[in-house]
């Protein structure tokens, strides 16, 4: 993966760098793979939810977005669930989320679609 060059003498196209954001991806399996992807060419940072189910509950498996993450330490975040199965729980997910964006500056989230 190589990323996008723009030319900073050019106010039109510096106007389009991503250096600036530092995204949150909130979802699992290939769409949290392609948005690390295309996050990782336009020179964007970005960090993932790790929730159990994709740690835990299969745990003599590796997903495969976590070999190509450079620091883990600052990258990767631990949650029980995105969602919960109750208002409740959904509540608390949602305020964890927020905390985790506030803790580690996130600037933008991507949610995939099961998210929603």
């Amino acid at each position: 993966m190589s990323v996008i060059k723009f030319n900073s003498n050019s106010s039109w196209q510096s106007a389009f760098t991503f250096d600036h954001v530092n995204c949150l991806i909130i979802c699992r399996g290939p769409i949290r793979m392609e948005t690390m992807k295309v996050l990782k060419e336009l020179g964007a940072n970005f960090g993932i939810l790790l929730s159990d189910k994709d740690s835990i509950v299969y745990p003599k498996t590796l997903a495969p977005e976590l070999r190509v993450i450079s620091n883990r330490r600052k990258q990767v975040h631990h949650v029980q669930d995105y969602i919960g199965a109750t208002n409740e729980e959904r509540l608390k997910s949602i305020e964890q989320i927020i905390n985790i964006c506030k803790k580690h500056s996130y600037t933008h989230l991507f949610a995939g679609y099961g998210f929603m």
